[in-house]
């Protein structure tokens, strides 16, 4: 897009773990260095999941369970199972991930270049971009599938291997720049929070 530091998102996302595969329906509004703004939609267009996470703070509503639950983001790490900060989950979101500086060894393959540390592993395309990160420490690996015309990956993959396996697979089907929509959050009364 464009302009990256207004985005829409539209698509789904798919939960995979040992245990259970969910597949929700998703809108996010990105707005660079603020907000990252969720809504999950299941069966018949019904919001199950709305998060809200800024800079320092994670909001979520559970609107199943009508619960809410409210933490530093440095709290939340094992919630959101890495720990990553929030600049991190914008350039995951938007497929914009910068190499981490570190020793480097340096390797050509077929159409890609490969760059691995101790602690890190990046594929980077032909087209310069990053098509893999593998974080060895956080048992965390990022795929980056379907670039469009403007270097944007429509499909991402997040695996965690550790405590549990866990996948999420991200593809976008509508990418909006320059985005105005509104990111209303607010907790009902009536819902129990941070349980």
């Amino acid at each position: 897009p464009e302009n990256e530091d207004n985005l829409h998102l539209k698509g789904s996302l798919t939960y995979i773990t040992n245990r259970e595969q969910v597949k929700l329906d998703i809108s996010i509004v990105n707005k660079k260095d603020s907000i990252i703004w969720l809504s999950a939609t299941g069966p018949f267009g019904l919001e199950v999941i709305r998060l809200q996470i800024t800079p320092d703070t994670i909001y979520l509503l559970n609107r199943i369970n009508k619960t809410a639950f409210v933490e530093p983001l440095d709290n939340a790490k094992e919630f959101i199972h890495t720990n990553a900060d929030f600049n991190t989950l914008q350039a995951i979101i938007t497929s914009r991930i910068n190499i981490l500086k570190s020793e480097y060894q340096y390797n050509i393959g077929f159409n890609e270049y490969v760059l691995e540390s101790k602690d890190i592993k990046y594929t980077i395309s032909d087209f310069y971009k990053v098509i893999q990160a593998e974080f060895k420490k956080d048992f965390l690996q990022l795929n980056f599938y379907n670039f469009n015309e403007q270097n944007f990956a429509q499909e991402i993959v997040l695996k965690i291997s550790f405590p549990e396996s866990i996948e999420v697979l991200l593809k976008y089907s509508k990418i909006e720049s320059n985005n105005t929509k509104k990111t209303p959050f607010s907790i009902p009364k009536s819902y129990d929070k941070n349980l």
